[in-house]
């Protein structure tokens, strides 16, 4: 019998690969775990970066990293920029998805989320 945690991760993982396909805006790169408990996702969107320069600049594509940890799902996936992107939510570190999730949020519905974020469709 599959604890509660593994068979949220598989319905995650089920979800994501269901409803992704139908999005060609963002690709699911690589996992590692089985189910998945660490994602890397590609944005094909516009979005800011800042150049080493100091200019902002757009780029047209953004890589994300999703870790799920063993909180997960009562604790927020712990996800951050592979590469920079110029918002008042991203930095280095991390995305801070803020008081937005609950543990009945879906996984998809927070990388959509985030890849509105980067559009800034959405704070």
């Amino acid at each position: 019998m599959l604890s509660p945690r593994i068979r949220r991760l598989k319905f995650d993982h089920d979800i994501l690969l269901r409803r992704l396909s139908k999005w060609p805006l963002i690709r699911i790169d690589g996992t590692a775990g089985m189910p998945p408990e660490v994602y890397r996702f590609t944005y094909f969107i516009k979005g800011l970066y800042v150049a080493p320069n100091g200019d902002i600049l757009e780029r047209d594509s953004h890589q994300l990293e999703v870790n799920l940890s063993l909180g997960y799902p009562r604790r927020a996936p712990q996800c951050r920029m592979l590469t920079p992107v110029f918002h008042p939510n991203f930095d280095q570190a991390s995305v801070c998805i803020g008081d937005f999730w609950a543990a009945s949020e879906g996984l998809d519905d927070l990388i959509i989320r985030i890849g509105r974020m980067i559009a800034y469709q959405e704070y």
